[in-house]
């Protein structure tokens, strides 16, 4: 708060330091009686706080907005291939019981076909040796009939034994071969139906995949695109809370100029009002004639005194003046703060409870 040479009065006014030179010359300075810088910087250093913690709190409700993003994106994509999976299992066990069941009726038709083969060859060697039995008593009652007694010869039984095994061989080469044939139809079924589960599988396990990709990259977009959000949204509010200072910053230069400007003016009036008071008022100076009594000396005391009075008329009007022009309300009306779009930025000394120039 700058001060000047003088005292200052209870009351907010001055007063002025007395001659004491004896020469008429005048040695005080009244001082000012209240200096608002302090109380304006104290203001705006609260507004440019209020900026910087609004600022803060954005950037805070834009990270969580960011951190609640990422998670559901997090948890979406978890129920996405959780999905993905269930619908690959299901198509695998699908296909796992497709390739059972071929195999179970492969088998259930192999197992068939051999039975029939074996029944059929059983049946096949029970009518060979009965034809063969029949042959043998046949034999036996012909050379009966013929009155050959003793039987039939030995070779005679060794053809129709012979005939008999050679059927026998002949119905056991016809059975292996049958099943022979059955076994590797078996086994060729297996086989297709492995590679038709197999390329199923594949199938399936490349559509799995594909899926899994897919939703990796929509993902890594969504991504993306929430950090773009969360950068480019942090950037704009630095911009805006940069943009607020500097406001703020202007405003309080202003505010400070305005009223360094209110205050050294009241204070130049206070001066001329101390220099010119007409020699009655108090704080004024009263200018006694010189030792030497002439004429010429009392027309100078008396313009001086003259010019002072008017040069006082006209610092209070321009006093007036000033302050109108730093509160922005005109002499006389309601005090209030200016309305704005933003009011904390148009300042005047009447916006502040306490704070008065007088």
């Amino acid at each position: 708060m700058p001060q000047y040479i003088g005292s200052t009065s209870e009351g907010g006014g001055t007063s002025d330091t007395s001659d004491t030179s004896g020469n008429g010359s005048y040695s005080g300075r009244p001082t000012t009686t209240y200096d608002p810088t302090a109380q304006l910087n104290a203001f705006y250093a609260q507004q440019q706080a209020a900026a910087e913690e609004a600022a803060r709190r954005q950037a805070e409700i834009l990270q969580q907005q960011y951190e609640r993003q990422k998670a559901a994106e997090a948890e979406a994509r978890a129920k996405q291939e959780a999905a993905a999976l269930a619908g690959y299992n299901s198509l695998l066990d699908a296909a796992k019981g497709s390739y059972d069941s071929a195999l179970a009726l492969r088998e259930e038709g192999y197992n068939k076909a051999t039975g029939d083969v074996n029944s059929a060859t059983e049946r096949a060697m029970q009518q060979a040796y009965i034809a063969n039995q029949m042959q043998n008593r046949n034999l036996g009652q012909q050379l009966a009939a013929m009155g050959r007694s003793g039987g039939a010869s030995e070779s005679t039984m060794l053809g129709l034994a012979n005939e008999y095994g050679n059927a026998r061989g002949e119905l056991d080469r016809s059975r292996n071969d049958q099943l022979a044939t059955l076994a590797a139809q078996l086994a060729e079924g297996k086989a297709s139906d492995l590679d038709a589960y197999n390329q199923a599988k594949a199938a399936y396990d490349k559509d799995y995949q594909d899926r899994l990709a897919d939703l990796a990259a929509a993902s890594l977009d969504r991504l993306l695109n929430y950090d773009n959000t969360y950068t480019s949204g942090l950037t704009q509010i630095e911009q805006n809370k940069a943009q607020t200072l500097a406001q703020i910053q202007a405003a309080q230069n202003q505010a400070l100029m305005e009223a360094q400007q209110a205050l050294a003016e009241q204070q130049a009036a206070a001066l001329y009002r101390a220099y010119g008071g007409g020699g009655t008022s108090e704080g004024s100076l009263t200018t006694q004639p010189a030792a030497s009594n002439n004429e010429q000396n009392d027309n100078t005391a008396a313009q001086i005194r003259a010019a002072a009075a008017a040069r006082a008329r006209y610092e209070a009007i321009k006093d007036e003046q000033a302050e109108e022009r730093l509160t922005g309300i005109a002499q006389g009306t309601e005090m209030a703060p200016k309305n704005s779009q933003n009011p904390l930025l148009n300042w005047s000394p009447k916006s502040f409870p306490g704070l008065t120039i007088q």
